[in-house]
């Protein structure tokens, strides 16, 4: 009961602060030009017509499609790694420092070099994704792995498991639901980055709807990939939060009760 009236609650106040957005962007853009803030109803229009000749959902899903193929790159990399990192101090020596340079050198610093190597297909895109998400995403697996608590390691090692075996048996389930957290961030990294590699040489893709906006003077077209980006971010991190609390129930058992 009272889990239902807190969903209730927080409903209503996600409800309340969206209609205050609304108006608020309603009377603004009542009083500016609408290359600089176009009315609600001209964006909604737009995207109505995006979506009936098919450019709107073939562009998220294109955009999707980028993200999910590095992200799961990027996490078959990083989970061995970081499993190697948390558990021999030989590859945390030279991982980590590593890992730490680059968390501190911009991203973009790799697109034109990525297009001279790679050229600016595809592979350049999902490349380029791959790059501005894998060092945020190994420290945060060798983070979760490291929490895995002493006592469970010790105990398995008593048992007789090998240090293979404790890796996967022991360290890779205890941290995988704060892994899986990760991943969904990691998602949200890729989508602040996919506008970036859909700038140039796309035919489809939700960075490429934004710059058609740029160079056709249209900002309601660039909005409506800004917001479709926000449905998609927002969706995909509720839905996979659930699927997270389900799969791992055991892991939040405890917080579940309490509500």
């Amino acid at each position: 009961m009272r889990s239902s009236k807190k969903a209730l609650y927080k409903a209503l106040r996600t409800l309340a602060v969206l209609l205050i957005l609304y108006l608020l962007w309603d009377i603004f853009s009542r009083r500016s030009n609408p290359l600089f803030l176009p009315k609600p109803e001209a964006v909604w229009n737009y995207a109505k017509e995006l979506a009936k000749n098919g450019m709107l959902w073939r562009s998220m899903w294109v955009s999707f499609e980028r993200i999910t193929i590095a992200t799961l790159f990027v996490s078959g990399v990083s989970i061995p790694i970081g499993l190697l990192v948390a558990n021999y101090k030989r590859f945390e020596r030279v991982i980590t420092p590593l890992t730490s340079l680059m968390r501190y050198i911009p991203v973009t610093i790799f697109y034109p070099l990525l297009i001279l190597w790679l050229g600016i297909g595809e592979q350049m895109k999902v490349s380029f994704l791959f790059v501005a998400t894998f060092f945020y995403f190994l420290p945060s697996v060798t983070i979760a792995v490291k929490e895995t608590s002493q006592e469970l390691v010790d105990t398995a090692y008593t048992m007789g498991m090998s240090s293979l075996q404790v890796m996967f048996r022991v360290l890779l389930p205890s941290s995988l639901p704060v892994i899986c957290e990760s991943f969904l961030l990691m998602y949200g990294i890729g989508w602040t980055y996919v506008i970036i590699v859909e700038q140039n040489a796309s035919q489809a893709g939700l960075g490429f709807i934004m710059n058609l906006g740029q160079l056709r003077g249209r900002t309601d077209l660039a909005l409506v990939a800004v917001f479709a980006i926000l449905l998609i971010v927002k969706a995909f991190d509720s839905v996979g939060k659930k699927l997270i609390r389900s799969v791992f129930a055991w892991k939040y058992a405890r917080e579940i009760s309490s509500q």
